[in-house]
């Protein structure tokens, strides 16, 4: 179960240079990102410190923030509480999210199968981490935006408007972690 400590929101604190020193050549990580993408790493000691301390749900937050998760979860507790369902925590989004991503490395043809007893198919740490039925409410529930407060014009010339806050939050955080070195250029096409 991932803990309170663990799902802090890790931009916090971006301007300070106080975190712990780890050396930079421990980290062959960061060193080929940087060389095979030529890619300037901002905050290197922030990085290096949660990759030195295992921490996934911190690096994953360097681009997603807590904040941004809860906004989300707020928003889909009020269409959970609509429709009848159970609403959900912080934790309890996070499972959900991470069985989505575990559905994208270990695929069956039907949902029904992660959570399936018989031979060859399921999974325990479906089974362990969410009932199937409560799975299957937040999917149905998740949205990124209120789509009520997108106009009809809006959703008919933009064709990513439902994920759109998601990139957004998603382009100005990595701009925090990494750039581009040397010069870049954009053809008049783009």
């Amino acid at each position: 179960m991932i803990s309170e400590k663990d799902i802090e929101d890790t931009t916090h604190g971006w301007e300070a240079d106080d975190y712990s020193e780890c050396p930079h050549d421990s980290n062959k990580f960061l060193a080929d990102l940087e060389r095979s993408n030529q890619l300037l790493v901002r905050h290197e000691k922030r990085i290096l410190s949660l990759v030195h301390a295992d921490s996934v749900v911190g690096l994953f937050h360097l681009f997603l923030t807590k904040r941004f998760f809860d906004n989300v979860r707020i928003h889909m507790n009020k269409r959970l509480e609509e429709k009848g369902f159970i609403q959900m925590n912080l934790n309890m989004f996070f499972a959900y999210l991470g069985l989505e991503i575990g559905m994208s490395i270990q695929r069956y043809l039907q949902l029904r199968y992660y959570w399936s007893n018989k031979p060859f198919l399921g999974s325990d740490i479906f089974k362990k981490t969410m009932a199937r039925n409560q799975f299957t409410n937040i999917q149905f529930c998740i949205t990124l935006i209120n789509s009520d407060t997108v106009s009809q014009d809006t959703k008919h010339s933009e064709p990513l408007w439902h994920s759109r806050g998601l990139l957004c939050e998603f382009n100005s955080n990595s701009t925090r972690v990494a750039v581009p070195r040397g010069t870049s250029a954009l053809d008049e096409a783009s």
